[in-house]
């Protein structure tokens, strides 16, 4: 494994790393030789020229664009719903039971549940 130095200098932007990417491709060097010989980090190189390829907007920009979405965002704020009663239906709630015979019993919602299974019992002996 090579070591790699790391060199912090200040902040470049997308114009400077447009004319370098412009350079290496220009040079025929791989991206780790043009680097090297112009002092730069080859994964910043890397990344610069993957990021100038697909025409996207520099880091600066992007960061830009989400500040003004967040502070858009802040000014949102929710609004309480109060929820009235429901109208309630004035036909009572029916249950419909298909048996395979395919006779259909329907009995209200409210029944019994040994009246219901009695009735489901004797229908489907028929």
């Amino acid at each position: 494994m090579t070591e790699e130095k790391r060199v912090v200098r200040k902040h470049a932007g997308a114009e400077v790393w447009r004319e370098r990417v412009e350079r290496w491709k220009a040079s025929g060097l791989t991206g780790k030789e043009f680097a090297a010989k112009e002092d730069l980090s080859p994964r910043s190189l890397s990344w610069w020229g993957w990021r100038l390829r697909r025409g996207t907007e520099a880091p600066a920009q992007a960061r830009r664009r989400v500040a003004r979405r967040k502070r858009r965002t802040k000014r949102l704020s929710f609004v309480p719903v109060v929820v009235g009663n429901a109208r309630r239906s004035e036909a009572p709630a029916i249950i419909e039971i298909v048996l395979p015979s395919s006779l259909r019993v329907r009995v209200p919602a409210g029944i019994d549940e040994t009246a219901l299974l009695r009735v489901v019992r004797t229908l489907g002996a028929v």
